[in-house]
């Protein structure tokens, strides 16, 4: 943007490319992302922020069907009526659907192990009687 002559609007930081971790902290603790980078299109979905797109397509259409991703490419009128959403409280986290389930596979999972082992295990016990 200062390439541009353009502040930066308040609470905006353009930050030059960043360390992963780095990135996340950042992340965690926006209101919303703009980015034209695939991975963190899927970042901002798990930690539940708006995100404005600013490419043609994304590979992960899955978050534009969730409500949770915008594809703006370089439309003016696409960026401002996000921003204006986003400003106006329209764009909501808790709206997002959930794609990439609920968070409780690995529960699911165990669960799942552990019932097969008991019935691995009466299966044996009568087996050897």
């Amino acid at each position: 943007m200062q390439a541009y002559g353009l502040p930066n609007p308040a609470g905006v930081v353009v930050a030059p490319p960043l360390p992963y971790l780095s990135m996340l902290q950042l992340m965690q603790h926006a209101k919303a992302v703009v980015t034209d980078s695939g991975g963190m299109q899927k970042e901002a979905y798990f930690f539940e922020k708006p995100c404005l797109t600013i490419r043609e397509e994304t590979e992960w259409l899955e978050t534009i069907e969730a409500g949770a991703n915008t594809l703006a490419g370089s439309s003016y009128k696409k960026i401002l009526h996000w921003y204006s959403a986003l400003i106006g409280g329209e764009l909501s986290c808790s709206n997002f659907l959930p794609v990439y389930g609920n968070g409780s596979a690995a529960e699911k999972i165990v669960e799942y192990i552990i019932e097969f082992f008991r019935k691995a295990s009466l299966v044996l016990s009568i087996r050897s009687k």
